[in-house]
């Protein structure tokens, strides 16, 4: 009884190495990934979470963010933010707990919303991915 119970415990730290769950995908960002590598981690924050809705994202030229919410009945509007001197904030909703980001052009006090319905650890991803994106802005990507 004791070896079994220590057998499913070991399972269990294995499946939950580094304290993320195996399912979860952790993302590996860093400050030389290609912009697809950086789009397609957006991609996965955007679809990680059993939500109404799930995000789409693209980077259009003269450095502008798409990022789209598409719903199982009907889909958001695209919303479209320019990414250079502008930063991207990470919300908290009082109310159910979840975050959000936005991306805020300076001058911009409201923003435009990327991401909702999330963790932290999840916005803080997104918010460090928006903040790279102008890189390859720069690099004429």
């Amino acid at each position: 009884m004791r070896r079994g119970l220590l057998l499913a415990l070991a399972a269990l730290l294995v499946a939950c190495a580094d304290g993320y769950p195996s399912e979860d995908g952790a993302l590996h960002l860093s400050h030389d990934m290609a912009l697809d590598k950086a789009l397609g981690a957006m991609h996965h924050l955007g679809h990680r979470r059993q939500l109404d809705h799930h995000w789409h994202y693209e980077l259009l030229p003269g450095c502008v963010l798409q990022a789209q919410a598409r719903r199982f009945l009907r889909d958001r509007e695209p919303v479209q933010v320019a990414l250079q001197r502008s930063a991207a904030v990470v919300e908290k909703d009082a109310t159910t707990g979840n975050h959000a980001v936005r991306v805020a052009p300076a001058g911009d006090a409201q923003g435009v919303l990327v991401l909702d319905g999330v963790d932290a650890h999840d916005a803080v991803q997104m918010k460090w991915l928006v903040d790279f994106l102008p890189r390859h802005c720069a690099a004429g990507a």
